[in-house]
């Protein structure tokens, strides 16, 4: 049967199955004749690390924004719980250096890797769930219950089908 696609949609999902397939991938090394230093895989690990630090670097600046959007408003209009407090205008800063940076097209690059790894001898539909790379299997509708919806409209003189 069919597998529906294997990379995750939303941005947190695909950060820890990039991440994921990136810390889970040494144990299969020696089976695949791969090492941390082959060009492919030290890209998908510069990769996984970039995404995770851009992810995680995202949340931390709407954290942020949102905390100067309440301190400028504390300042504004005051602070009725604690209304004789001085306002901190200090913002966090960001403390985790940036990794070395990548070309655009990581999910693009997510794929090849998993692509060129399905052509090693040893690869297997287990393996490929350890790494978090099997999709769903995809759930075809039952056609013996599939009905079309039909309505019947009139238009002056003429009756009108639709179907969907």
């Amino acid at each position: 049967m069919a597998k529906q696609d294997y990379v995750k949609s939303s941005d947190a999902a695909f950060c820890i199955q990039i991440t994921h397939l990136a810390t889970t991938l040494p144990q299969f090394y020696s089976q695949f004749n791969l090492t941390a230093s082959d060009p492919l895989v030290a890209g998908n690990i510069q990769d996984a690390q970039n995404f995770d630090y851009l992810c995680k670097r995202q949340v931390k600046l709407l954290d942020a924004s949102q905390g100067a959007t309440a301190t400028r408003n504390r300042a504004r209009y005051g602070d009725v719980q604690n209304p004789g407090a001085a306002v901190d205008l200090s913002y966090p800063s960001n403390s985790t250096p940036p990794p070395s940076p990548v070309q655009p097209g990581i999910e693009k690059r997510f794929r090849e890797f998993v692509d060129f790894l399905r052509t090693r001898a040893g690869w297997s539909e287990a393996i490929a769930e350890i790494l978090g790379v099997n999709g769903p299997e995809q759930v075809r509708p039952d056609p013996a219950t599939l009905m079309p919806v039909i309505t019947l409209s009139m238009s002056g003189t003429r009756v009108e089908v639709g179907w969907k």
